[in-house]
């Protein structure tokens, strides 16, 4: 959550001005969550020394995130997958390397107006991921 504040007067003078909580952009949103999710703490269950009295864990929002059991490995679910952007091919291949293969293709380009009401292009030749 954020701080929005909005001035209200004549001309901007800010003689009253309103405030509200709104939710943060979500790109800002995800990267923390991405960065906490790396940060993550592995915690016994049967740690009693972090609880309270009735049996909850006691949390703040600073607090980094917690798990109790090891995530599985998802490079085995990736295996065989194609990469649609190059960014991300490292990391859902995990390692294993991957082939970017380069298509040809071609599109209408240099179009023009010709008279007598209609266009002429071109073919141009590019490569495709």
């Amino acid at each position: 959550m954020e701080n929005v504040c909005k001035c209200h007067g004549v001309s901007g003078s800010c003689t009253t001005k309103t405030c509200w909580r709104r939710l943060a952009p979500f790109q800002t949103t995800a990267a923390i969550l991405k960065s906490r999710y790396h940060q993550a703490l592995r915690r016994d269950p049967d740690n009693a020394s972090s609880r309270r009295p009735n049996g909850r864990l006691r949390l703040s929002p600073d607090d980094p995130l917690l798990y109790l059991e090891r995530s599985p490995t998802f490079c085995s679910l990736t295996g065989g997958r194609r990469c649609q952007n190059a960014d991300n091919c490292a990391t859902l291949c995990c390692g294993r390397g991957y082939n970017l293969v380069l298509v040809p293709a071609t599109r209408p380009c240099n179009c023009r107006w010709k008279p007598c009401c209609f266009v002429q292009c071109d073919r141009c030749s590019f490569q495709q991921e």
